[in-house]
Formats: C-alpha cells, structure tokens, sequence
C-alpha cells in the first residue's frame, strides 16, 4: 500500500509537470507544438499503462483535460491504450471512464465544443468531467448538431 501510494504521487508529479509546461503556453490559442505533443502523449501513456486504478483514472483525466485545452491535440498510441482499457481493466469503473475518454477523442463533434467543457474541468474533483459527460450522453443531449 506504501509502495502503491509512492508511486502514484511520482506518477502525478511527473504527469504535473508535463502539464504545468504544456499549459503554460497561451490557452486561449490552443496551439499545441509537435514536442509538447510528443511529451504530453508520453505522460498519458506512462500513465494509461500503470497497474495501479488511480493512476489510470488520473491519466485518463489528463486525456479529457489535454483534449479540451487543446482540441487538435490527439494520438492514435493513446487513444488505443484507452481502448485497450476500456475494454479489458478489471475495474468496471476505470472502463467506463476510458470508453468515454475514447469516445471523446474519436467523435468530438458529438460533445459540447471546448468552451462549455472547461467550466466541468476540476482537479480537485476529477470525478467532474467525466459525470457531466456521462450525464449528456445517458440524456442523449449530446449529438453531432452541437453547436
């Protein structure tokens, strides 16, 4: 449990300051340069790939938070190491989140664009995004006609 507990907060600081220095950037752009993709890609992966549930759940987050700070940004390695998860993680939890990770980065258009979705983003309830999102497609108030 220690052991799980040190490697979480080194998982979150390294996934931090990759963060803290691809956001760093003007947002309001949302430009994104080939090398900050390159390292956010990294960090999701390393997270997305960790054994532990909180780690990935965290990386998963990420995955939404990159996405909305920066709509271009996308990766075909993340995206299908979130598939991979939603499909076969023990947790069904960690599954739904993945799905709806996944969903995100493959159909954008049938989410609310990036202004609407920043005011949902909280790292202090991560938990956030991902009900609001869920909430929109269980209602069907998700479509491909939002503006």
């Amino acid at each position: 449990m220690k052991n799980s507990i040190h490697i979480i907060f080194i998982i979150s600081l390294f996934i931090l300051s990759i963060t803290t220095e691809a956001f760093s950037q003007d947002v309001q752009s949302y430009t994104i340069s080939e090398s900050q993709t390159e390292r956010l890609e990294e960090g999701l992966i390393y997270g997305l790939s960790s054994d532990v549930s909180g780690v990935v759940e965290s990386a998963l987050f990420n995955m939404i938070s990159y996405k909305v700070e920066y709509p271009e940004f996308s990766s075909d390695k993340v995206i299908a190491t979130a598939a991979a998860i939603a499909e076969d993680h023990p947790s069904e939890r960690v599954q739904k989140k993945a799905q709806l990770a996944v969903d995100y980065y493959t159909h954008p258009d049938n989410f609310p664009q990036s202004e609407v979705l920043i005011a949902e983003l909280d790292y202090t309830n991560q938990d956030r995004i991902f009900d609001f999102l869920q909430r929109g497609v269980n209602s069907g108030q998700f479509t491909s006609t939002q503006e």
